[in-house]
């Protein structure tokens, strides 16, 4: 039975736009998520999507056309918990950067944006390639002006997929944004050398080492098996590629084939794609899967011992699909798109349950703090607006020096103190165009407590979004002049500090 809007309100309720064969969906139901609708226009993405999940209102249409005011009509009192989507990236993916020609696919993350503008979810993700930061920056930038305007607090992160328990080397930019509050970037839970109390990356073998030997797609179509391959199926191979491969070295790129069998475009000087007519290598991760995924000529996609490409069906699992995930599609091009194209389930997971925590500890309920049940309080003697006089006055110290600390502490250094830029933010690294800002709680509208003056109402909510406003254009005009933006919310600096460390660590990781 198809979901309607009588769905049980218990649960959180999201959308998935851009929905591919449903693998964003799988992590979505796993994070707590009840899943209201999809849309996906591709014919075999669809197929898929409808197999796996039967129960969802799925929308074979162009996004283009798909109005936010019928999606919000599926959902209790008209109000959807979470907006996911992960638009296409084949025009920002460096796979494509030497052909330096528009894809017309670019616009679509434009289309994230009309439709948060339209539903005004309490909260929102977007997933892509590092490359929307890089060659669609113009894009994520106007899709970061737009949404702020409305009130969501943004963070953007590039993550590896393997630091969530994803066997593949995947980094993908991750978007997140709430209203009346900042959505953390998950921890790892996973790391390269398995230190820091975390489990090491979960590697190849651990992941396809126990499968039997997949059958050829001719032979499965011949000897009537298709249905029951399970699309553990790969290619023929030429006789070439099979030599190819047996002087392949697992884990190497194909400079250890020697030239005299490297295809004519790959000899002499050529120093091109460096990952195509390889091997994975047992112990390690899977290089990132692509649509190429059973193509040796497209990816280091050759099996770690044998003389073939991974299988659909172990792609599949490289990209943490179910076992017994269906895919339903008779062709073996749009079967591997299905698998490429996909945001890693467990990832997909890990990031949806922030998310998830966000909604349920009740922090995305409204714009800013004087949308809280308002309450008169007294501290130590003196009244609201003595106590927020002194507040002022300190410029946020407090949590500043929390953070000074914190930073010498775990290393990171090269920083300066109040630069003479635009917002003056408290931190900066000159050479990273690393700007960081602490924020406090009321002076900032943070709906992370009940902070809301009884008296002067009107007069403090103008001041709050005065300020707002104020960090909005100040973030607009470092943007502007190529920082990188990063702010801390003073109760996440004492709730979770090691988060709030990670997120600076790794832009500066980016930057450097």
């Amino acid at each position: 039975m198809l979901l309607n809007k009588r769905t049980d309100r218990s649960m959180p309720v999201a959308i998935d736009l851009f929905a591919g064969g449903g693998a964003l969906t799988v992590g979505l139901k796993r994070a707590g998520f009840t899943v209201l609708a999809a849309v996906e226009i591709e014919e075999h993405a669809f197929a898929t999507y409808t197999a796996n999940h039967p129960e969802i209102r799925a929308f074979k249409q162009d996004i283009r056309t798909v109005k936010g005011d019928a999606l919000k009509a599926l959902a209790p009192d008209r109000m959807v918990d979470l907006l996911a989507g992960c638009p296409p990236c084949q025009g920002f993916t460096s796979l494509t950067s030497k052909y330096r020609r528009y894809d017309l696919r670019n616009d679509l993350v434009r289309e994230m944006t009309r439709l948060v503008e339209e539903i005004k979810p309490k909260t929102f993700m977007m997933e892509n390639v590092p490359g929307l930061a890089r060659r669609g920056k113009p894009l994520l930038n106007e899709f970061r002006e737009r949404i702020e305007r409305l009130g969501y607090t943004v963070t953007i992160e590039v993550l590896q997929v393997a630091d969530y328990g994803v066997p593949q080397n995947r980094r993908r930019l991750v978007v997140l944004g709430s209203l009346g509050c900042q959505i953390p970037i998950p921890l790892p839970t996973h790391s390269k050398d398995g230190k820091k109390g975390l489990a090491p990356w979960r590697t190849v073998k651990d992941t396809i080492g126990s499968l039997p030997e997949p059958i050829l797609l001719a032979d499965a179509k011949e000897r009537s098996t298709f249905e029951r391959s399970n699309w553990h199926l790969v290619r023929s191979l030429s006789e070439m590629n099979k030599r190819r491969l047996k002087h392949a070295k697992p884990g190497a790129t194909w400079i250890k084939i020697p030239e005299a069998l490297r295809p004519e475009c790959h000899k002499g000087t050529y120093r091109g794609f460096r990952n195509v007519y390889g091997r994975m290598a047992w112990d390690e991760v899977a290089p990132t899967i692509t649509g190429g995924c059973t193509t040796l000529s497209k990816g280091r996609f050759g099996h770690p011992e044998i003389e073939r490409t991974i299988s659909v069906r172990e792609a599949a699992l490289l990209q943490t699909f179910p076992a017994d995930y269906k895919i339903d599609t008779p062709y073996m091009e749009y079967a591997c798109n299905i698998v490429g194209n996909a945001l890693p389930c467990d990832f997909a997971e890990a990031v949806a349950k922030e998310c998830f925590k966000a909604l349920r500890a009740g922090t995305t309920m409204s714009r800013w703090p004087g949308n809280a049940q308002q309450e008169h309080t007294t501290f130590g003697g003196l009244n609201r607006g003595e106590l927020m006089s002194r507040v002022l006055s300190t410029g946020n110290q407090t949590t500043e020096r929390q953070l000074a600390y914190l930073l010498r502490k775990e290393g990171l250094t090269g920083w300066r103190r109040h630069q003479m830029l635009p917002g003056r933010p408290d931190f900066v690294w000159p050479k990273m165009k690393v700007a960081v800002f602490v924020d406090g709680c009321f002076w900032h509208g943070h709906n992370c407590r009940n902070l809301t003056p009884k008296t002067n109402f009107k007069a403090w909510r103008d001041k709050i979004e005065k300020t707002r406003a104020r960090d909005l254009r100040a973030n607009h005009s470092l943007r502007q002049q190529g920082w990188k933006v990063i702010r801390i919310w003073e109760c996440r600096l004492t709730k979770a500090p090691a988060q709030c460390l990670l997120r600076i660590r790794r832009k500066l990781e980016d930057s450097s």
